[in-house]
């Protein structure tokens, strides 16, 4: 901040500058700010102390700063999710986005059910509501993960603060906002090395026999590093040139990316691609490989929709895991930390790797990349120390 507003306060989405000065002859703190118009305000904190003037500035600041909307408590819950539904697609908020919002309405209804709307949601329900549920067992029978309650308070957070205080304005403040998500240890990251790989794809090749189908889809994830929903829904126009197109509307972090497939590949793919999506002969290559295997075919949907051939795939890591209890458990998320992994492990620039397989730097070094960080620690201290060591006073 500038010296003449040393402190800052976020308030309602936007970081206030801010000063405390105590005027001559008086014994209280006045906090000097800017109102939302851009003009001068002043106001007596009533606080002879330092901290206390900064907790009653930050209340003053957010009682200026709060949106000037009609009173949030007629807005009921129904009316909420009517005004998100109609607003999402405007703000370019995809359907999976919506759902996930959706779904944190649900849950904070079903604890709170007296309530009217979200307005109703104070500072102490949002803590109450945490604390409830980080030691409530789930359906699993087990208490729900440090890192699942961490991201549900993130989320009921975001929900508030971007859509129902800036966007919808029918709540004057974000509860959650002090809410204090729990500490998380950092998770391993675990890849499918090559020898399960090929272990699971020998498995693949038994099961279904001469259809192929299942084999290359994971081929072309392991090549090409994606996440699984943007696979299943490439259509065929997108194989072309010896690369797998990606649109920016397939893709989560919104924007297009094209990666090079191996020759064999990319002929294999071709041979199989549908008239409209690649993969649209999976249910009928399904429906005639369930009928070699003698089980009975007739729940098999002949339509080809990408959400049912993502969830098949799924099932064929949980199939593999009962098949095999002794191999360490795989899912279909690991080939893509495969494929950052095999980056670092190439020594490729982290910050290139994002931008090939499509993720931000940071989260490719916290959640993608498997290594050794003892033998990481130790390469770099050796070639760093003889810079390190403090030089000896040569002796007169």
């Amino acid at each position: 901040m500038p010296r003449s507003a040393p402190f800052g306060h976020t308030s309602h989405g936007r970081l206030v500058g801010y000063s405390l000065l105590k005027r001559k002859n008086e014994p209280t703190y006045t906090v000097y700010f800017r109102a939302p118009d851009g003009a001068r305000r002043k106001r007596d904190t009533n606080q002879t102390g330092l901290e206390r003037a900064k907790q009653a500035a930050t209340a003053i600041i957010d009682e200026v700063y709060a949106p000037q909307h009609a009173p949030a408590q007629t807005v009921t819950w129904d009316e909420t999710v009517a005004q998100l539904e109609r607003a999402a697609p405007a703000a370019g908020l995809r359907p999976e986005s919506l759902a996930y919002y959706l779904k944190l309405i649900r849950r904070i209804r079903t604890m709170y059910a007296a309530t009217d709307g979200p307005a109703n949601i104070s500072e102490g329900m949002a803590e109450t509501w945490r604390t409830e549920f980080s030691t409530t067992n789930t359906r699993r029978k087990k208490l729900p993960s440090q890192h699942t309650v961490f991201s549900m308070v993130r989320g009921f957070s975001a929900l508030w603060q971007n859509w129902f205080v800036d966007k919808l304005g029918i709540c004057p403040g974000n509860p959650w906002q002090r809410v204090e998500p729990p500490k998380t240890d950092k998770i391993e990251v675990k890849v499918i090395d090559d020898d399960t790989l090929t272990h699971f794809l020998g498995w693949l090749d038994e099961r279904f026999g001469e259809w192929q189908l299942p084999r290359l889809f994971l081929e072309a994830k392991a090549v090409t590093g994606c996440r699984l929903k943007d696979l299943c829904s490439v259509e065929s126009s997108q194989l072309r040139d010896g690369r797998l197109h990606f649109r920016a509307d397939q893709t989560k972090g919104r924007k297009a990316r094209s990666v090079v497939l191996p020759e064999a590949l990319a002929n294999r793919l071709g041979a199989i691609a549908g008239k409209t999506y690649l993969w649209e002969s999976y249910p009928t290559g399904l429906k005639a490989a369930v009928a070699r295997m003698k089980r009975p075919t007739h729940r098999i949907k002949p339509e080809f929709v990408p959400a049912r051939l993502y969830h098949w795939i799924e099932t064929l890591f949980l199939d593999y895991g009962k098949a095999h209890p002794d191999q360490p458990k795989i899912n279909s998320h690991q080939l893509r930390k495969r494929a950052f992994t095999a980056a670092w492990g190439a020594g490729i620039d982290p910050r290139k790797a994002a931008i090939a397989y499509g993720c931000n730097v940071d989260t490719v070094m916290r959640h993608y990349v498997s290594m050794d960080e003892q033998q990481v620690t130790d390469e770099v201290t050796k070639q760093l120390a003889g810079a390190l060591v403090p030089k000896m006073q040569p002796r007169e």
